[in-house]
């Protein structure tokens, strides 16, 4: 039997085999088994509640130097639970438990110096250990120093030390400073008037997070970050972010951050690098984001060490960022132990990766070796990691595709194409692969291409939820080559599929209405598949509202045809020559020929 397995049975609230496994240490003067038997006993866990058999064995341990028994048998000598109330052997126990690093015991010690009970009264005693536990950020400490300075107790009134000690035991989690905080808050209001930084901090910061006013907080906190403070400025930017109070402006909250983050507030170093990293109020700049993330994550901000990380390998200028970004995302992994994080060196370029797992023990490489990992010709610095573990990895054929579908969002079809290959190269049997890099060539006005991969795409199983759109942009690319009939199969195909497909819809229209080969025309059909295409669409799509314009034109509804036309030129984005062009044919009772329909 060990004191882990008993450990192990009281974590599991199994008190009956922890009783059986704790009884025999506790002969043994176990400490820890000493003091479980004592709270079992004091609370009736898994045995009759028995104070004085839990003073017993609370003394014992405490006798030992564990400090949670010293604090417990602190507490009952103050509460009289088991033994009569004796306040001069609660400050004993209470001190003993201190000595021990017990922070709760440190401020209980204090206020018993603060009452005078177990001894006189004597408020710089307390002081010294509510200091002591302060330095912990024990909460109650922190309030009980602000109770001190708001009311002159063994110290000089002070309103500003009363607040900032308010401040942070609410940020230790402390529940109460609230109260304490609004009844300071009219004296910390005239403070702020006459122009005390501070007094504008703390008037904002009470304002906003205790009585939910972003619109009376904002003021003063803006005008205590223009003076310089950092705290200020870091929440003030968090308003202007977030439109609270304020109207929401980036620039501004950069603006904020900025002085937040100069004056070294890590918070506002991290927001501030997120703004460069994204263009939020100030254009985007990858080396301005490194810059303050790091400033960040020197300061032990542990947010900002996963993007510095990532932003370092992006920019992979040379070794020492790939050195400094797995560094750090190896200090990332031992902090998760059970994540698994990976670097892309070159971002969407892939030049190299870098995957870390098993708390920054396992680190697999690919497209750079270990012995490239060095800075200053020194070995990069990742133990505990096992060598033997090394494995190499691959991009992924997903971590491609992701890069290829943001490259095409950004408008760079060259890069989404490159990626793509090197996606399908390393999964030839993924049919949607095929599928994207085929939708990305149909937009590159490469349609045989397209239809080859999106031939396929199907031929591989696309699944269900896609196959209908692979068969539209098939048909789509086979109308631009002139292929009408088979077109129409295919967009028969997506309707089978799906019935209410508003392009298969649209495309269908469109060929019926202005193909040049008359027997595929058919006018009244185009009417009906280009009236459901717009109903899909809530009528505000110009391309299917055009669509059924050109077929009211081919069955001779030239009036219907104008009217749709000019309602599509007001539904369209932009200026479009071709719409102006379809208006003009048809004040002039010319119907459509021949034209592609749109993607």
């Amino acid at each position: 039997m060990t004191l882990e397995e008993a450990e192990a049975a009281y974590g599991q609230d199994d008190f009956e085999t922890a009783l059986r496994l704790y009884e025999p240490l506790a002969a043994q003067g176990e400490p820890q088994a000493l003091y479980r038997l004592g709270y079992m006993y004091s609370n009736g866990e898994g045995v009759a509640a028995d104070p004085q058999l839990a003073i017993g064995y609370y003394r014992a341990a405490a006798q030992a130097d564990h400090a949670v028994a010293a604090y417990c048998l602190a507490a009952c000598y103050a509460l009289g639970h088991g033994v009569e109330q004796d306040f001069e052997q609660s400050r004993q126990w209470y001190q003993r438990a201190a000595a021990n690093g017990d922070t709760d015991a440190m401020f209980k010690l204090g206020m018993l110096h603060a009452r005078g009970e177990g001894g006189s009264q004597d408020f710089q005693e307390a002081r010294r250990w509510w200091l002591q536990a302060a330095a912990a950020e024990q909460p109650q400490a922190l309030q009980a120093l602000g109770q001190l300075y708001e009311r002159g107790l063994g110290v000089e009134a002070d309103v500003l030390t009363a607040a900032s000690w308010y401040h942070r035991s609410v940020l230790a989690g402390g529940k109460e400073a609230g109260g304490p905080f609004s009844r300071i808050l009219p004296r910390l209001l005239e403070l702020a008037e006459q122009g005390s930084t501070s007094a504008q901090f703390y008037c904002g910061w009470y304002l906003y997070h205790a009585r939910k006013q972003p619109q009376e907080a904002a003021p003063w906190l803006q005008r205590a970050a223009e003076a310089g403070h950092p705290q200020a400025a870091r929440l003030a930017g968090y308003l202007y972010i977030n439109g609270e109070g304020v109207e929401a402006d980036e620039t501004k909250a950069a603006h904020y951050y900025r002085i937040g983050a100069e004056q070294g507030d890590a918070y506002a170093q991290h927001n501030l690098a997120a703004c460069y990293d994204d263009g939020w109020g100030v254009e985007a700049d990858i080396d301005e984001a490194i810059h303050w993330y790091r400033q960040a994550a020197d300061q032990g901000f542990q947010h900002s060490w996963q993007p510095l990380a990532e932003l370092l390998a992006r920019r992979s200028r040379n070794r020492a960022d790939a050195c400094e970004a797995v560094q750090r995302i190896v200090m990332v992994a031992r902090h998760a132990p059970d994540g698994e994080f990976t670097l892309r060196g070159g971002d969407k370029q892939c030049l190299w990766v870098a995957k870390v797992a098993d708390g920054g023990s396992t680190v697999g490489l690919s497209g750079i070796s270990l012995d490239q990992l060095t800075m200053d010709d020194e070995p990069l610095a990742l133990e505990p990691v096992d060598q033997a573990m090394l494995a190499e990895v691959e991009p992924s054929a997903d971590a491609l595709l992701d890069a290829a579908i943001e490259s095409k969002l950004e408008g760079d079809l060259d890069e989404a194409l490159l990626l793509l290959n090197r996606a399908i190269a390393l999964e030839p049997s993924e049919p949607w692969l095929w599928f994207e890099r085929g939708e990305l060539l149909a937009a590159m006005n490469q349609p045989g291409e397209a239809i080859a991969n999106l031939d396929q795409a199907i031929a591989l199983g696309l699944e269900q939820d896609s196959l209908a759109d692979a068969y539209v942009s098939r048909g789509w690319c086979r109308e631009q080559s002139g292929q009408y009939h088979e077109a129409l199969a295919d967009y028969n195909e997506a309707l089978a599929l799906d019935p209410e497909h508003g392009s298969a819809l649209n495309n269908m229209g469109w060929i019926r209405a202005t193909c040049a080969i008359d027997e595929l025309r058919d006018g009244q059909a185009a009417v009906r598949y280009a009236q459901a295409a717009c109903e899909q669409a809530n009528w505000e799509d110009a391309n299917f509202l055009d669509t059924l314009a050109a077929a009211q034109a081919e069955i001779g509804n030239f009036a219907e045809a104008i009217r749709l036309v000019q309602q599509a030129i007001g539904c369209a984005s932009e200026e479009s020559p071709a719409l102006l062009e379809h208006l003009r044919a048809f004040e002039q009772n010319r119907p459509l020929r021949s034209g592609p329909a749109t993607p």
